[in-house]
């Protein structure tokens, strides 16, 4: 059996990523990744079973880089402004730096395989979520509201902003670059809005 090369396996893993991203999972195939990675279909099955295990290692080393993101400096106790922003901010960072990550994760939780994101630390991510709204809740500071609601609210300003950074324009085609100064604007808004 010849030896793993770890290089070799982060390169299997991101052509995975991006094919994935390019071509969705029905047409991904461990033949066009084999090809896309210049090498031979035996040798990715030195790392992987099957495509479905390449596919679930990916997708859960994939969130999990995500849901570490979002947790960066985060704490439930911390106040509404503080915490909203840093949630705001980490959510960005992670887009801006990781395109192709942040693509193939939306992928994931629109398809079937939604269930290969639920990690211990997706649970972890909720778990911090919750208790910083319910405190928030208790406090007055946030109105009562159910949790696809403050979702929708709270991050649905930001992901455009995001997307229409991804896409270049706006829905009207005008040119768009994501700004510090639109998510501030924005994320003043919304404190409006909960509060």
């Amino acid at each position: 059996m010849r030896p793993r090369d770890n290089a070799k396996l982060d390169k299997i893993k991101s052509h995975a990523i991006s094919s994935i991203v390019k071509e969705g999972f029905d047409q991904f195939s461990i033949q066009k990744l084999a090809k896309a990675c210049s090498i031979s279909v035996g040798t990715i099955y030195i790392y992987f079973k099957d495509k479905e295990s390449l596919i679930s290692t990916i997708a859960q080393e994939v969130s999990d880089a995500y849901y570490q993101a979002m947790l960066k400096n985060f704490s439930p106790d911390m106040d509404l402004r503080e915490g909203l922003w840093v949630q705001w901010e980490n959510r960005a960072n992670f887009a801006l730096k990781e395109p192709i990550q942040l693509a193939f994760h939306d992928l994931l939780l629109n398809s079937p395989l939604y269930h290969l994101t639920l990690t211990p630390l997706h649970d972890q991510l909720t778990e911090y979520f919750s208790r910083f709204v319910n405190n928030h809740t208790e406090k007055g500071n946030i109105k009562p509201m159910s949790g696809e609601v403050y979702s929708s609210l709270v991050y649905g300003p930001l992901n455009h902003l995001i997307r229409f950074h991804q896409r270049g324009r706006t829905f009207r085609g005008k040119p768009y670059s994501f700004s510090m100064n639109d998510m501030r604007e924005s994320f003043e808004f919304v404190l409006k809005i909960l509060q």
